[in-house]
């Protein structure tokens, strides 16, 4: 499970920062693919702008854009993901919180990190959980 570990806040950062001072669009949007599983672009309200996955992996991913973030999660998941966009736009550092999607074959659980992007805009990226989840239900 994905936990306070994987947070940056204990990390070293890099000593030269120059290679990522030239990083484009382009780049910036695969490292953020590659950073996830599923990856959702949202505003500062928590609506979903855009977002990237694996549509066997997060069937009907497609249909939350333009739609709350809140609105896709079960009800005890929702305080979650308000406490990561307000962590979120104070520029605090970000954990790894584990959130259920609803989904049409039960709960789609997802751990996310949500990092402050340009122009009041977020990047919500996640993990899928389904594995893990799994695994527990059997032990």
């Amino acid at each position: 499970m994905l936990s306070r570990k994987y947070s940056i806040d204990k990390r070293r950062p890099f000593g030269d920062s120059t290679p990522f001072e030239a990083v484009g669009r382009d780049a910036a949007m695969q490292l953020a693919m590659a950073g996830g599983d599923i990856t959702l672009v949202l505003d500062d309200t928590g609506k979903i702008l855009d977002a990237s996955a694996n549509s066997a992996e997060f069937p009907g991913f497609e249909e939350w854009i333009g739609r709350e973030w809140f609105d896709t999660v079960t009800v005890e998941s929702q305080a979650k993901l308000m406490e990561m966009l307000a962590s979120a736009r104070k520029g605090q550092v970000q954990h790894w919180r584990h959130v259920n999607h609803i989904g049409d074959q039960g709960d789609l659980p997802v751990s996310y990190v949500v990092v402050n992007a340009a122009d009041s805009r977020f990047i919500a990226i996640g993990r899928n959980m389904r594995e893990a989840a799994a695994l527990q239900q059997r032990l």
